[in-house]
């Protein structure tokens, strides 16, 4: 007999700050139950990431998020020129 493993197939949450490691998060630790990704506004999703890591509201505010076709979402920081 095969035992069939659940295979978690959640897209990941990227948060790239500095030049350190990227921090990955299942999106599905993150949001309510068949919450979609993909509808998902850009400010709720660093809300979210936000109260994952236990920081303080608005502390990741200056985050740019990308949603390559990976399915994926990464937050990372604003480019500041000048």
């Amino acid at each position: 007999m095969t035992d069939v493993l659940e295979v978690r197939t959640d897209p990941m949450v990227q948060l790239v700050e500095g030049r350190g490691d990227p921090i990955v998060i299942p999106f599905g630790d993150l949001a309510v139950e068949n919450e979609d990704p993909a509808t998902v506004s850009d400010g709720r999703v660093v809300s979210l990431v936000e109260r994952f890591l236990d920081r303080p509201e608005g502390s990741l505010g200056r985050m740019c998020v990308t949603r390559p076709e990976t399915g994926n979402i990464v937050l990372r920081e604003e480019a500041v020129f000048g």
